[in-house]
């Protein structure tokens, strides 16, 4: 784990360097991104309370550019978790998501989605699920590295909305809550 953290705090710190190649921020078209981070999940409900530790996590998005302040797309996010010898966790996001560029020359963003989180803990013999709506909030910064590439450094917060929690397959309580705090460093392709 700890050498997640480095890699993505290295390559943050390389983003910052001045480049020779950096071009304008001008969106147009269709865009791709994808990175790889660390995320931290929970599942709290009143009979359980499931935190993981720091572990891997990944994300790919693609879209339109709307307008020089606007962008609309779909995302996948997710991590990974195990813990305690055999266990597994897993959660999993889609979401529609609006990138928002206040100052259109500038390369900082803000995002907001909606979609559907999967909850996922398994041991050797049963599983615990939770498939539940979800909201995604996020922020991040695109240093344009070439014409048509650019590091993207990204924080990501998926909440799906509390509901059924089934224990093989068996609801076992109406109030389960998901949620991940993601973070980690990208490439766009625009």
């Amino acid at each position: 784990m700890r050498r997640i953290v480095s890699l993505v705090a290295t390559l943050g710190l390389l983003a910052t360097l001045p480049l020779h190649a950096q071009r304008a921020n001008t969106r147009a078209g269709f865009w791709w991104a994808f990175g790889f981070g660390a995320a931290q999940g929970r599942l709290v409900c009143e009979i359980c309370a499931d935190e993981s530790h720091l572990d891997l996590s990944g994300t790919v998005r693609l879209g339109e550019t709307l307008s020089p302040h606007w962008l609309l797309g779909g995302e996948a996010t997710g991590w990974t978790n195990r813990g305690g010898g055999i266990i597994s966790r897993r959660a999993l996001s889609a979401t529609i998501v609006a990138l928002y560029y206040p100052w259109p020359k500038d390369a900082f963003y803000l995002k907001g989605g909606a979609g559907v989180a999967v909850y996922r803990a398994v041991d050797t013999v049963d599983a615990i699920t939770a498939t539940r709506p979800a909201l995604e909030l996020g922020a991040g910064y695109e240093w344009r590295i070439g014409p048509m590439f650019s590091i993207n450094p990204y924080l990501n917060y998926v909440r799906g909305i509390p509901g059924q929690l089934r224990f093989d397959g068996e609801p076992i309580a109406d109030d389960a809550g998901v949620s991940y705090l993601q973070f980690g460093i990208g490439l766009v392709l625009h």
